[in-house]
């Protein structure tokens, strides 16, 4: 229920988030880390080497890409679940309330292209769960255990890189290929968990 109420408040949010942004604060490829950032820094590291370039930011380039990830990420949903796989199930809890926030924020955040550190704060709603992932899948499927400890790791990964100091100076290629993947892991999930819902499985319920 919580996690549909969210998915159906999400075009108002997003509207709300876009306009801020549009009327508030500055937008470069410093600042805003959106689907955009990567081909924007592709420029910047060709300028700073005397090249001239390439200009796919203005282009429908990064909007087709963004647009293949949602889809390639909901296609894996589908998938999983009519594979009945068990990885990522979010719990009925504070941390999985949490998650479903974070998550949800990170991805249209992301794809609308806002200020990076509001992504950065509300990713850090997601540690709970995955912290409660991990320790409860000692009996789990193998698989399933690498999936969790993927989606770990990558939302680690992606504090870690884009935290640094450095990366608000300069352009960092590495952290940008992470933000798309956790873009794609991030959708998948609550995909995944949307059609669990809508199909009346089960989730773990946690005080």
């Amino acid at each position: 229920m919580c996690l549909g109420s969210f998915v159906a408040a999400l075009p108002r949010f997003g509207y709300e988030i876009r306009s801020l942004n549009s009327a508030e604060l500055p937008t470069t490829f410093i600042l805003s880390y959106g689907y955009k950032a990567l081909f924007l820094g592709v420029d910047h590291l060709r300028s700073e080497a005397g090249l001239s370039p390439i200009g796919l930011a203005d282009t429908w380039v990064p909007a087709a890409t963004a647009a293949l990830m949602v889809i390639g990420a909901t296609a894996v949903a589908v998938v999983s679940f009519r594979n009945g796989r068990e990885f990522c199930s979010i719990d009925i809890s504070v941390a999985g309330t949490a998650f479903i926030f974070g998550a949800g924020i990170y991805c249209g955040t992301y794809l609308l292209g806002t200020n990076f550190v509001y992504r950065l704060m509300f990713l850090l709603l997601c540690v709970p769960q995955l912290l409660d992932w991990q320790g409860r899948r000692c009996d789990a499927d193998r698989v399933d255990r690498i999936a969790e400890l993927g989606l770990f790791g990558t939302v680690l990964g992606v504090l870690w890189l884009n935290g640094n100091a450095n990366g608000h100076s300069t352009f960092l290629l590495l952290p940008q290929f992470l933000n798309w993947l956790l873009l794609f892991c991030l959708a998948a999930v609550l995909m995944l968990n949307l059609l669990r819902t809508f199909a009346g499985t089960p989730a773990a319920s946690l005080p």
